[in-house]
């Protein structure tokens, strides 16, 4: 297509990917994105996300989405199997894990404190964690915030072929389907030792950027990341979230959403993982709701600049620039017009905001499979390959008002 080049990765420099395979991150996906000019966007013709979501097989796993323009809801759409064992069709409205694009919420809680005078973002992070290597009093949290650290990753990725499964805790034998707590994963953070470059030199997007950012936030503010996560949800977009109570409910609820993942690397199967990583990953939210979370975004007078505009990297004395990551919120440019952005992927469920300010347009959507399940249970072909490859999502966007009505045909669903 020619426009936007996308290639994921969990570890970057610059522009250019260091890594082999893709890593099954909680985080998951940084996208390295170059855009060039909307004239190489195809029209859009047959892949609206009607019949994106048409695609999808009745009987298996699904995907649901909410479009938002000048601030009302313009399209909605849902289809698959919140659980297959229960045969429960899905919705907009349903809660799913969100993986990564939390990380957006969790720049917020940052932000907001920071611009209150509560949190200082150029002190050490060794400031409000006690614990850490030497690093600790070199890492600011700015730093940490704009993925500019250089602190490994807490989670390595298994052998190829293994899945999410395979992931574990670094240095252990702790795999996403055991349990692993916050203090758990914050005490594997603290004996990385090795940093993997200067901080504030470099870029690398890492989940124990934004685990560490948690921690900091709750001992900022005194209080927990669950109310601060909340009462940012409330007043930024008039949502709620859900996290571990939510996730504890599940195991024996009759109408939950159930994430799925390849089992042996081609059976279908169900799959939640038992780690609180709360910061990196794990809210739940809607599609419907994630919307509204890029709309409030986008209202506030001047919020939207700080949590869009990217890190700066300071490579030499005299030779800053930006490193392309904002506060929990990916950007680039088309023909001169500001695109933003997070993804998430996690074991089982996938998903992803995209803003354009300028067109005052939001799309969410969210799917009950890991990123790499594309094709099972009867979801095959080209359109449901575009529905779950990230690389295709961003296209998708790309498209939203380049002909005169837009690839979407609005279902005028009202409401908020």
């Amino acid at each position: 297509m020619g426009v936007v080049t996308a290639t994921k990765t969990a570890s970057m420099e610059g522009p250019a990917v260091k890594q082999s395979r893709p890593v099954h991150s909680i985080a998951i996906a940084s996208i390295v994105l170059t855009a060039c000019s909307t004239s190489d966007v195809p029209a859009p013709t047959e892949n609206t996300l009607s019949q994106l979501v048409s695609a999808l097989s009745e009987n298996g796993p699904g995907c649901a989405v909410s479009l938002r323009e000048n601030g009302k809801l313009t399209t909605e759409y849902a289809k698959g199997y919140a659980s297959l064992d229960r045969k429960v069709p899905l919705k907009p409205t349903d809660l799913f894990d969100i993986g990564s694009v939390s990380k957006s919420f969790t720049a917020a809680v940052a932000m907001d404190l920071a611009q209150k005078g509560t949190l200082d973002l150029t002190s050490p992070v060794s400031a409000y964690i006690d614990g850490l290597p030497d690093w600790g009093t070199d890492v600011s949290v700015s730093d940490i915030l704009y993925m500019k650290s250089g602190i490994p990753d807490f989670l390595e990725g298994g052998a190829d072929g293994a899945g999410w499964r395979g992931d574990r805790l670094a240095g252990s034998e702790i795999y996403l389907d055991d349990p692993a707590s916050f203090e758990l994963v914050l005490g594997t953070i603290s004996k990385l030792e090795d940093l993997h470059f200067e901080p504030g030199s470099e870029f690398e997007y890492s989940n124990s950027n934004y685990m560490l950012l948690r921690a900091v936030t709750e001992k900022a503010s005194g209080q927990t990341f669950e109310k601060l996560v909340h009462d940012i949800a409330r007043e930024k977009a008039g949502i709620d979230v859900r996290i571990s109570d939510f996730i504890e409910g599940r195991r024996t609820s009759e109408s939950h959403i159930q994430g799925h993942d390849l089992l042996n690397g081609s059976e279908i199967s169900p799959f939640l993982g038992d780690w609180d990583v709360l910061g990196a990953s794990s809210l739940w939210v809607s599609p419907h709701d994630l919307a509204l979370w890029g709309e409030g975004i986008l209202a506030e007078v001047g919020w939207f600049e700080r949590v869009s505009t990217p890190g700066i990297l300071q490579i030499g004395p005299e030779d800053p620039e930006e490193n392309g990551y904002g506060a929990g919120l990916m950007t680039l440019t088309i023909d001169d017009e500001p695109f933003v952005y997070h993804l998430g992927g996690t074991e089982g469920f996938s998903s992803g905001v995209f803003m354009r300010p300028e067109k005052k347009q939001i799309l969410a959507f969210s799917c009950n499979t890991s990123p790499e399940l594309t094709a099972f249970n009867g979801i095959t072909g080209d359109a449901a390959s575009m529905f779950m490859n990230y690389e295709d999502l961003v296209f998708l966007y790309a498209w939203l008002g380049y002909d005169g009505q837009g690839p979407i045909a609005a279902s005028s669903p009202g409401g908020k």
